[in-house]
């Protein structure tokens, strides 16, 4: 009965991303919508290795795909910051 938890919060962490990427408020809603369906995306990919082999393939592959998520994320608060200093008006 845990697996059917765990994927349904993950089909809800998915649904909740996508209705944000698509009601796209402003950049920051936009990035956080993408990193909730990247993290649900790799709480699948981690779950279903486990279930169907020991092996830790999934797991280096998750933890490559959050190293690069965190990347992302820096590069858009930079991109964020250096437009919000250019526009921003006294």
């Amino acid at each position: 009965m845990d697996c059917i938890y765990l994927l349904l919060l993950n089909v809800f962490l998915l649904g909740i991303g996508m209705l944000i990427l698509l009601n796209n408020q402003s950049f920051i809603f936009f990035i956080m919508g993408i990193e909730l369906v990247i993290q649900s995306v790799i709480s699948n990919l981690i779950f279903f290795t486990n279930l169907h082999s020991q092996q830790f393939g999934g797991i280096v592959l998750a933890t490559f795909i959050i190293v690069f998520s965190v990347c992302e994320i820096i590069l858009s608060l930079a991109i964020f910051i250096t437009l919000y200093n250019r526009f921003k008006k006294y």
